[in-house]
């Protein structure tokens, strides 16, 4: 009965408290992404969060139901359907199924047209204006130079003085 307030007290009260925990700390990050993703939205309509919030409350949903039940077979003497170690695995499939998911939904919601429109008070058939690839002044060794004398406009650093270069 204890699992049905939360997942894992039945487990603790058998004398399978790691278990529980594990089971209790499951069910905790699947319940509480589900509310972080519900709050989290605002006043906009769930759309492309739907799938993740639908995985984790999903999990949520099966951790509490699969955790009384383990807990009713524990307490007249059987054995966990799930083991710790199987936990562990689920948890890591968890991780990247959110990651996939996350990546799908930034993918998703990056749209390249909305980048080329045009500027504020140019009209739509004129072009964005473009930088020049090349500094026309440059030589091709990379080293700007003044247009005037062709020479460089960097001066170059004077080595330091041997009598203060520092010995190791």
């Amino acid at each position: 009965m204890r699992s049905l307030l939360y997942p894992g007290l039945g487990h603790a009260l058998v004398g399978r408290a790691g278990d529980g925990v594990a089971r209790g700390v499951l069910f905790a990050w699947a319940l509480g992404t589900v509310a972080l993703l519900l709050l989290s939205r605002g006043d906009r309509p769930l759309g492309p969060l739907l799938g993740m919030t639908a995985v984790y409350l999903l999990v949520a949903i099966g951790i509490y139901v699969l955790t009384a039940f383990e807990a009713g077979q524990l307490a007249e003497g059987g054995d966990v359907i799930i083991s710790s170690r199987g936990l562990a695995w689920f948890s890591a499939a968890l991780v990247i199924i959110t990651l996939v998911l996350a990546f799908v939904l930034i993918s998703g919601s990056s749209n390249p047209a909305d980048d080329t429109e045009p500027l504020p008070g140019a009209s739509a058939d004129q072009s964005p204006a473009t930088l020049p690839l090349e500094d026309p002044t440059a030589q091709a060794t990379g080293i700007p130079t003044s247009p005037a004398t062709g020479a460089p406009s960097v001066v170059p650093r004077r080595p330091a003085p041997e009598g203060r270069m520092r010995r190791e």
